[in-house]
């Protein structure tokens, strides 16, 4: 055998070594690729299969601040537990001292108040809300800075409770929401989402 002819032989058998580990990195990656594709199906399907309403509440109440939303996720309650009524001592709080003061017309039942009335205490970084009754006014406050929101005057009325007067902070340097109906929506949604079972 010539030295040319060992020559050619060593290329030609290099040659199959690359096409061989080409070919085998090829399916491996076909194989990899066959794998995510499968993950990403099954992922797909329980995106799928998560109601859109439950999801587009879910995008509502993350965006408010409202809840553990981790818990809804879930199918849990997202709002703490009502097993401690909250009081204006159970939080750091600073009242406000600039607000407005506009009227409002929020019903609520008795079952609903009952629940309302116990507070909402936050159990996780994500509520960013703290929340407490006392005789006469329900007040909310921001949980990170302990500054109030809200303070709504309720009184009874037969078998339900009217929420009538509502005080909003008008500090532009702790809340800066320039239009009161904005503001009157989002301490409605805060009321009826608390007094909501889940």
């Amino acid at each position: 055998m010539s030295n040319w002819n060992v020559i050619l032989n060593i290329i030609t058998l290099f040659i199959t070594l690359i096409s061989l580990l080409c070919f085998l990195s090829t399916r491996k990656e076909t194989k990899k690729k066959k794998k995510e594709e499968e993950k990403n199906k099954v992922n797909n399907k329980k995106i799928k299969q998560i109601d859109e309403t439950k999801l587009e509440e879910t995008i509502t109440m993350w965006k408010m601040g409202l809840g553990d939303m981790n818990k809804y996720l879930k199918g849990e309650n997202p709002l703490p537990k009502k097993t401690i009524k909250a009081t204006s001592d159970s939080w750091e709080c600073r009242e406000m001292n600039n607000y407005i003061n506009t009227e409002c017309n929020i019903i609520l039942t008795s079952e609903e108040f009952q629940i309302l009335s116990m507070g909402h205490i936050p159990e996780a970084m994500e509520d960013h809300w703290f929340m407490y009754c006392d005789e006469n006014s329900v007040n909310y406050f921001r949980s990170w800075t302990g500054i109030q929101i809200f303070k709504g005057f309720y009184k009874s009325e037969n078998d339900q409770y009217v929420i009538y007067s509502l005080e909003i902070n008008d500090n532009k340097e702790e809340y800066n929401e320039p239009e009161i109906n904005k503001s009157i929506q989002l301490f409605n949604y805060l009321i009826t989402a608390e007094c909501k079972t889940y």
